[in-house]
């Protein structure tokens, strides 16, 4: 559950039979778990830098490579806790629709590609409303700590078919967009979830952008990916 607050009221009446000859006795409480931080290094801002017209393809998609941030995640007190993620830039995700044939490169931590509003990320429009490009973010697998020490990702899976247990491992590094997948830890060999105190997922964006001939740049184009990481408690 996503909630981290319960508040809890009981209230107890006594009565007597004669009016005036009464007492009320209310007990109330308030139980708080405090929440659990999420933070992005870096303030959360992946900067590609200046890319100028001429490094881009006429006619190919352009991969720009990757860069990297970290998601760390602290709790007050040992939390089985994971995290979601959904685009905030859907409609201008260059690799859906059947006439797209753009890929991300390297999206993956076995570098595999990827592509479709299921694994990438909207990267904003041209002035006159074109799709720029997507991109895709994966977590280094072997890279992630909890506690102090390293420990595997895991990840519920989309679909789960017959004999497939809800958490899986996160062979790849990726989870579904749209808030449609979790990921989360667990010690190596196992994949239900483990409690945390602080977890740390280092997460790295690939970048593609769409071919010179589908897009009209004629002034300068900021692009405008964005997307919005949750806490799940679990």
């Amino acid at each position: 559950m996503k909630k981290s607050l319960i508040v809890a009221a009981l209230a107890m009446a006594a009565t007597a039979a004669h009016a005036g000859d009464s007492a009320v006795l209310k007990v109330k409480a308030t139980l708080s778990s405090a929440s659990c931080v999420p933070e992005l290094s870096n303030n959360g801002v992946i900067d590609f830098g200046t890319i100028k017209v001429g490094e881009l393809s006429q006619t190919q998609t352009t991969q720009l490579g990757e860069k990297g941030l970290t998601l760390t995640i602290n709790c007050p007190t040992p939390t089985k806790v994971g995290w979601s993620i959904a685009d905030n830039r859907t409609d201008s995700n260059a690799s859906t629709g059947s006439s797209s044939n753009l890929k991300v490169a390297h999206a993956t931590s076995n570098g595999g590609e990827l592509r479709g509003s299921m694994s990438t990320f909207g990267l904003g429009k041209t002035h006159d409303g074109k799709n720029i490009g997507a991109y895709s973010i994966y977590t280094s697998t072997g890279e992630v700590t909890a506690n102090g020490a390293t420990v595997e990702p895991i990840r519920t899976a989309v679909t789960a078919g017959s004999g497939m247990s809800r958490w899986q491992k996160a062979n790849g590094g990726t989870i579904a967009n749209k808030d449609l997948g979790l990921m989360s830890v667990a010690p190596a060999g196992k994949t239900d979830p483990m409690s945390v105190y602080s977890v740390s997922f280092p997460l790295n964006v690939s970048l593609a952008v769409e071919s010179l001939k589908k897009l009209s740049l004629t002034e300068d184009t900021e692009f405008d990916g964005q997307a919005t990481i949750s806490v799940v408690y679990l």
